[in-house]
């Protein structure tokens, strides 16, 4: 080498050197100098050769490494990234070979499954899978290796070391190679063994509750929309003079109180099931097997399906003849549920047919903020609500009044007693008396303020991780390509320099496209980065005077000879008037217009 063209601390030279007087050719990576005195790594690539009379010439080739460290650098860091993504993610994740066999397994799935990797690794997946879920997943595995499917969904069971099972969904997506074989599969599972013990006790919940209801000393039984008794207990099986309840499944009320009783427990079912509007502690007398006259509180309250469509009710009937008989016992149980309501959680206040207040639970003064010796009987429940949702709430309350269908729970944003608005959720109840009429309503409400803005908060980050889901999907897809296309290219190219049999002059065209390659992944990189910093609101916005005509005209210029390259028909026609100065970013104003006509070059 000459002085100045290699590192002269570089001890490599020396041993090229040797190799070359040795082998005719030597080949080694150096840091050489650049006439301005940087470094840049490169290869030299230098054989001996012989001319006229036997003189020795040698060859020497120099190339530019510095593109590939730094492609090689960022491909370490994507590598880096998803291993790091695979061995510490939240979820438990493998690789299979094309067999179905592991050859990868992250520390996630190890603890789900309680084994270490080497433990895994010697083992089929067939040997941690449930005995009963083996069948249905190699039938999967059956339709992925014969192409008929590409990634599966699967809830199955594993058995852990120590014997437990768990509940896991199973995703597994498959790579394959050009020729549609298999490379390799990727499989998740998250552990869902807490949703299904939770199926497992509503299931257990419902056989307590039937339980429950078989063993109350009341009468309490459900009539499905046709009104047909459905369930009763033993307690109105009792009532009605029956041992079983078969007895009376599948019949009205009528059917089985063949007098006034039944026809008129008959028209009461009907009704609740026409109108919603439940029969809230109503009393009523029957004629029970012994001949007796007894008094029965009756409460029916209309089921909703998820569709909030009526798909039954549920009644209860308790004997309140002793009640009717001792006033006083009456007058106790009244005083026992006012304590109930004021040491509820919940604000309830009792309304007439205008929306006056006769009464209102303690909590209800917390909750507006207003001092419990002020009195607010009398005093109008609307001007609780904002001026907002002042005439909805009168709407809805008229039509509770008028015993129209509506929804008994709604929210509504409301004053606090300081004027400062917040947010209530209330639940309405028509108020009846003992001639069925109804006479106000009873109101449920609580302070869902905190609810509400966490509601608010949760839909705007779901709505903003959507948007930037799509927009990562489809950056990785563009940048993907613009990647792959220049690396081709440089790869290809690369390979036919490496071929002595091409010319000085051949090989100084493909290093011309090798270099055009590089220069656009340059670009490319510098465009995420550019992306990123938009990404990250950290992009700087640096105004500057530009004279927008001869801006155009530089890059009219510029652009000129590769379109008539390629045959493009290119004029400028400009309408702006001399001079045309603006204030603007001319590097991003430049990179703009760069890309518009690189793109109309590439395309047109």
């Amino acid at each position: 080498g000459r002085d100045g063209l290699v590192d002269p601390e570089d001890s490599r030279l020396q041993v090229l050197l040797k190799d070359r007087a040795l082998h005719g050719s030597a080949r080694g990576e150096f840091l050489l100098v650049k006439k301005d005195g940087s470094r840049f790594p490169g290869e030299v690539s230098s054989s001996i050769f012989k001319i006229n009379a036997g003189e020795e010439r040698s060859c020497i080739i120099i190339r530019d490494l510095s593109g590939i460290r730094e492609i090689e650098d960022e491909l370490r860091k994507s590598k880096e990234g998803f291993k790091s993504y695979f061995e510490n993610g939240p979820v438990g994740m493998c690789v299979n070979s094309s067999d179905n066999t592991w050859t990868e397994i992250n520390q996630e799935f190890c603890r789900l499954l309680g084994y270490e990797k080497e433990e895994l690794f010697a083992m089929e997946w067939s040997n941690v899978t449930h005995p009963e879920d083996i069948q249905a997943n190699e039938e999967l595995i059956r339709k992925v290796k014969s192409g008929e499917l590409d990634h599966f969904k699967l809830e199955k069971r594993y058995i852990r070391k120590d014997g437990a099972i768990i509940f896991v969904t199973l995703s597994l997506v498959t790579c394959r190679n050009p020729d549609g074989s298999i490379n390799y599969m990727i499989a998740s599972f998250i552990d869902n063994t807490e949703h299904f013990k939770a199926v497992e006790s509503l299931v257990h919940e419902r056989q307590l509750l039937r339980t429950l209801v078989d063993n109350l000393p009341f009468p309490i039984y459900f009539i499905d929309k046709e009104g047909k008794k459905v369930i009763a207990n033993k307690a109105d099986l009792e009532n009605i003079g029956c041992s079983m309840e078969s007895e009376v499944l599948g019949k009205t009320d009528e059917e089985y109180f063949p007098n006034e009783v039944g026809q008129r427990g008959h028209a009461d079912n009907l009704s609740v099931l026409r109108t919603g509007q439940p029969i809230l502690n109503r009393e009523e007398d029957f004629i029970n097997k012994k001949g007796e006259q007894r008094w029965l509180q009756t409460t029916k309250v209309p089921l909703f399906d998820a569709n909030d469509q009526i798909s039954g009710l549920v009644g209860i009937g308790l004997d309140v003849t002793q009640q009717r008989m001792l006033q006083q016992k009456i007058k106790e149980s009244e005083a026992y549920f006012r304590t109930l309501i004021n040491i509820s959680p919940d604000g309830i206040v009792v309304t007439d047919l205008l929306g006056c207040i006769d009464f209102i639970s303690r909590k209800g003064f917390e909750i507006f903020g207003v001092p419990v010796d002020k009195e607010l009987k009398g005093t109008s429940i609307f001007s609780w609500l904002a001026p907002d949702d002042l005439e909805s709430a009168k709407l809805i309350f008229q039509k509770m009044i008028l015993n129209q269908q509506t929804e008994p729970t709604r929210t509504f944003k409301c004053l606090k007693h300081d004027g400062n608005t917040f947010w209530v959720e209330f639940t309405s109840s028509p108020l009846e008396n003992s001639k069925d009429q109804i006479q106000g309503l009873m109101i449920v409400f609580r302070d869902i303020t905190d609810r509400k803005q966490v509601e608010e908060e949760i839909l705007l980050a779901k709505t903003k991780a959507e948007e930037s889901d799509r927009l990562k999907s489809a950056f990785l897809q563009n940048i993907s390509h613009e990647i792959r296309t220049p690396m081709n290219s440089i790869n290809g190219f690369l390979e036919i320099l490496e071929d002595p049999d091409f010319s000085s002059n051949e090989k100084k065209l493909y290093a011309n496209i090798v270099n055009k390659s590089g220069q656009r992944l340059l670009n490319t990189i510098h465009d995420i980065i550019e992306i990123s910093k938009i990404m990250t609101s950290k992009i700087e916005i640096n105004p500057i005077r530009v004279e927008m005509n001869d801006f155009v005209r530089e890059h009219y210029k510029n652009f000129k000879p590769l379109m008539e390259e390629k045959g493009l028909i290119f004029n400028l026609v400009s309408a702006l008037k001399e001079p045309f100065n603006i204030l603007i970013d001319e590097m991003k104003l430049e990179v703009v217009l760069t890309k518009i006509l690189d793109n109309a070059y590439k395309f047109t």
